[in-house]
């Protein structure tokens, strides 16, 4: 994202972290910003089921590529992390996975 750069500077300067880990927090912020928007838009068009999909690289996390990915949900039950808590695409640090809509 253009923006991220920007924004990883003013994290820097506010709260003096290193600009590696400003970076990490301004990229996951966008991304969490974006996919909660994507979330919202759905559900408002009354999509209520999602497929989760990783990016299918390297670096998705195991529990996403061989629990999550390609499996239904529905916005208002998805799966539960590994705290109990409920989980969606992009919800957790640096998570690049999609939730595409699912039309019956």
């Amino acid at each position: 994202s253009k923006r991220s750069p920007k924004l990883a500077d003013h994290i820097q300067a506010r709260f003096g972290v290193s600009k590696r880990h400003a970076r990490l927090i301004a990229r996951d912020q966008i991304s969490k910003i974006s996919a909660k928007l994507n979330h919202k838009r759905q559900k408002d068009l009354g999509i209520e089921k999602f497929q989760w999909q990783t990016v299918s690289d390297e670096r998705v996390r195991d529990w996403h590529r061989d629990e999550l990915d390609g499996n239904v949900y529905k916005f208002d039950d998805p799966p539960l992390n590994e705290n109990g808590d409920p989980v969606l695409p992009g919800d957790d640090v640096n998570c690049r996975c999609s939730a595409d809509p699912v039309v019956d």
